[in-house]
This record gives structure tokens, sequence and C-alpha cells, in this order.
């Protein structure tokens, strides 16, 4: 019963978060980032946990969540002087406040290929003040327009684990407040029934407090 009430409750804060106003991205490349957009130090804490760098990733590619503000579409190089990248490709896009603002998703791809050169730039981008957050790009769910990726159920923000963050995120997409790309489609595909919905969301509701039903 208390994990029922717990669905619930998800649900409706979920519903709240989303509102009702549509997707809208401004295509303009004029930057105006929000400097004050940072995790909380015990999300960060959390969210750079360990256990990432004895995860299977992608060993050239890392992908990075760009601070609020980021409006550009091409040129994303010169926001990481220091990282040694043959191409940086935007893949997806969140919306916050209502749809009134985002934070870019972009995968790098770097020069040396290796798990250090991974690792090493996660090390670096963390301290980057343009970035919210990056991590390296699990196998699973390789943010990658040109791959073929196997992503895992229900682990749409591809940290290795289905938690609120997933939820929250379907959510959002359902009400036309995020975009997903191809991979991201197929990992909030619950049902399996080739669509991403309501139906969708109450199934990682349960399975973030452990409902298999």
């Amino acid at each position: 019963m208390k994990r029922i009430i717990r669905v619930v409750s998800l649900l409706l804060a979920v519903l709240m978060l989303g509102g009702t106003m549509a997707w809208a991205i401004d295509k303009a490349n004029i930057d105006d980032p929000d400097f004050s957009d940072v995790m909380d130090e015990e999300t960060r804490t959390s969210v750079y946990k360990e256990k990432y760098k004895l995860q299977d990733f992608v060993l050239d590619e890392v992908v990075v969540t760009l601070k609020k503000g980021i409006k550009r579409t091409t040129g994303y190089e010169e926001l990481f002087p220091n990282v040694k990248a043959i191409k940086t490709d935007r893949v997806a896009a969140e919306s916050f406040d209502n749809g009134l603002t985002e934070r870019q998703v972009i995968v790098i791809k770097l020069e040396e290929k290796s798990r250090e050169a991974v690792l090493d730039t996660v090390e670096l981008l963390k301290e980057n003040d343009y970035v919210y957050f990056v991590r390296p790009n699990y196998i699973g769910m390789v943010m990658d327009n040109n791959s073929q990726p196997s992503p895992v159920t229900g682990d749409v923000n591809a940290d290795g684990s289905v938690g609120n963050d997933d939820l929250i995120l379907t959510a959002r997409y359902v009400v036309n407040l995020a975009e997903f790309n191809e991979t991201q489609l197929k990992a909030a595909d619950m049902s399996g029934d080739g669509e991403v919905s309501n139906q969708d969301v109450i199934m990682i509701a349960k399975a973030v407090v452990g409902i298999t039903d």
C-alpha cells in the first residue's frame, strides 16, 4: 500500500512540474548562460559517484548537459577550448520553467580513444563554467545520432539506474516539454508498444519504487 501511495505521489509531482505549455527552442546562436544553474552539493556528490569508472562506456565520447541559457546550435567546441575533440553534436534538449528555458545535451567525440581520455575529460569538464553535468557515454544508451544503441529500459538519462530523473524526463516528454532522441525514446518505451505515453510514465514510477507487477 505504501508503495502504491508513493507511485501516486510521484505521478502527481511530475504532473505539477510538467505544466501544459508547448515546447519551443530558440535557434539563435546567442548565449546567455545562467551561471547560477548548478547542482546542490548533495546531488553533485551523488551523480559523480565512483561507480561510473567501473561501467562500460564508449571509449572516445563524453555526454555533456549544458547550463540553461546556452542557445547555440553550432560551435560548441568554443565552450571547451581545453578538450581535444574531433566533433561536438547536439543530440537532445530538456525544457524547464514551463518550457521557457532549456538545457542542451551534447556528445563530444574525443581525438584519443581510451578509458583514461574519457575519465580525464569528465574530470576536466566538471569544473567548466558552461557545464551542468558531464558523464561518459555508457554502453546501453549511446547518445550518438550515427550509432545503433541498445538502451536500458527506463534509464532515459543513462546514469546506470532507473530513478526519479527518468520519471520526470519521460513525463515532460509526454506533455511536449522535452525532446528525446531515438535512443531515449526506446529507453522510455517501458510497455514496448512503440510509443512513449502516460502508460510508460506509470511503469517507470512503479520501477522507481520497486513494484514489478
